[in-house]
């Protein structure tokens, strides 16, 4: 379905481009997405253990724990 007329004067369009260059929201959506990703925007979570699996340790042995992880992954240039 395209614009009639009267919309693509007020647009500013003419009839032929008014039926054949409507906005692809997917298509804009798809290459922000892309473009987010090559630009490292978005995180990616990643669970480690079980629910509850880290409630008996103290705050120093998370943070331990953590930077242990991070240090291995470090290490590895790899997304861990």
């Amino acid at each position: 379905m395209g614009l009639g007329p009267a919309d693509a004067a007020r647009a500013g369009l003419s009839r032929r481009n008014s039926e054949t260059h409507l906005p692809n929201a997917n298509a804009a959506n798809r290459a922000l997405d892309l473009l987010g990703r090559e630009l490292n925007l978005f995180t990616e979570k990643k669970g480690v253990g079980k629910p509850g699996d880290f409630d008996h340790m103290a705050d120093e042995e998370l943070t331990e724990f953590i930077e242990a992880r991070v240090n291995s992954c470090a290490s590895l240039s790899a997304s861990c």
